[in-house]
């Protein structure tokens, strides 16, 4: 596809779940702030600081949460040159004029997502360039106006699954995703938008180490606490309450409960001061400490189940909720009542074989390198930056064009 009908096609995915009236007020606000884009953009042509990677962190908060240290203090101790710098919003880089004319004609309403990226690749020379935001359309001109030794590698930051729509989005040189499962998701489903070699990498974060079996007793649960944006959803609560009554009909066992990090622990924390059988984690414990001592996890529908799996501890997730993660797939039990929580926790009983069974197939299915995950990221990254193109699991759309292909042959 010539590099003018992609950016239109970039408009028209960036438009296209918009009702026509949405679609007008979008090209016209955009239009606007890309003239003013173009008269705010710097035309001198200052040093750029050379490195051999730059990291654009999707926002400040997402730096300060330190998430990457792990992977960046790989990259450095193998010599690496890595530099920093935080994508932010369109108002904030009109503002400090974070912008450099394109090099290149671009629709009207892209052109301050054009000026972006000519401004950044203007301010650092780097073979690897690192992003992370979801959906962001920087990234397609990161890819169009770079050098030819330049690659863009996006990050990602979670299991892939259509929770979000702006995982459609898929215009990278290299995309690192943990496992076969958000490959199986991109080659399904709607469309997306671009091009990309598909890689298992990751995550950029430590995983829990696989847990001593002999360190669980038999009569000790841990509950995770959901996020703010869930606490005082019906879903939530009724997993709460699920928990609560199987609690009451089994006195001889105690359920820990380990808040979320930014969430405010109800209805447990109200729960646990009329009730001894229930108790709250330390603040600021670790995953991982919490698993130490117990039999089983419960949860709500929650990316933890993953790290439980990998842990080797038995995770069953209570209430009804749209299986994103293919737990049916693998037989992660999911109970939405007293009978249902009764038979997964009798599974617990002699069968810790069938259980290792499952938990390794499903973090299996959903993280290819467990066991070193951050190397396995920092590994691929100096692959690039030595020029040498690594070995993708997958090319899109090809693969996802193959796989429908398949589809239609197994179904005629």
């Amino acid at each position: 596809m010539r590099e003018s009908e992609h950016f239109k096609a970039l408009q028209r995915h960036l438009t296209d779940r918009r009702s026509r009236l949405d679609r007008a007020v979008w090209w016209l606000r955009e239009s606007l702030r890309g003239l003013r884009a173009r008269l705010r953009a710097r035309r001198d042509h200052g040093a750029p600081t050379h490195c051999d990677v730059l990291l654009i962190h999707p926002s400040e908060k997402s730096r300060r949460q330190g998430r990457k240290n792990a992977l960046l203090e790989a990259l450095r101790r193998a010599g690496l040159r890595v530099e920093e710098t935080v994508a932010g919003d369109d108002r904030a880089a009109l503002r400090r004029r974070h912008l450099r004319p394109p090099p290149r004609p671009v629709p009207a309403p892209l052109y301050t997502s054009a000026a972006r990226a000519a401004d950044l690749l203007a301010r650092y020379r780097a073979p690897v360039i690192l992003t992370e935001r979801n959906g962001w359309p920087v990234s397609t001109f990161l890819r169009a106006f770079r050098p030819p030794e330049t690659r863009v590698l996006h990050l990602a930051h979670g299991i892939l699954s259509d929770q979000s729509s702006k995982l459609r989005f898929h215009d990278f040189d290299y995309y690192a995703v943990f496992g076969n499962s958000s490959l199986e998701y991109l080659c399904r489903g709607e469309p997306g938008f671009g091009r990309t070699d598909v890689l298992f990498a990751g995550p950029y974060f430590p995983l829990p180490a696989p847990r001593t079996p002999a360190t669980a007793p038999s009569k000790a649960l841990l509950f995770l606490g959901a996020g703010p944006d869930e606490e005082d959803s019906d879903g939530y609560r009724h997993s709460c309450e699920l928990a609560r009554q199987w609690l009451a009909a089994h006195p001889d066992w105690t359920l820990w409960v380990r808040p979320h990090p930014r969430g405010s622990g109800q209805p447990w924390r109200t729960w646990a001061a009329d009730n001894a059988a229930v108790r709250l984690r330390p603040e600021g414990e670790s995953l991982s400490e919490a698993m130490a001592s117990i039999a089983a996890v419960w949860s709500g529908y929650t990316t933890a189940i993953i790290d439980c799996a990998v842990a080797g501890v038995p995770v069953i997730v209570l209430g009804q909720h749209r299986d994103y993660f293919e737990c049916e797939r693998f037989g992660v039990p999911r109970v939405t009542d007293q009978k249902g929580l009764e038979a997964a926790m009798a599974s617990l009983d002699g069968g810790a074989a069938d259980w290792a069974a499952t938990l390794a197939a499903f973090a299996g299915h959903h993280i290819e390198y467990r066991e070193q995950p951050v190397a396995s990221l920092a590994e691929t990254i100096m692959t690039l930056v030595e020029g040498r193109p690594p070995a993708p699991a997958a090319s899109l759309p090809e693969a996802r064009a193959a796989e429908l292909t398949a589809r239609k042959t197994a179904t005629s």
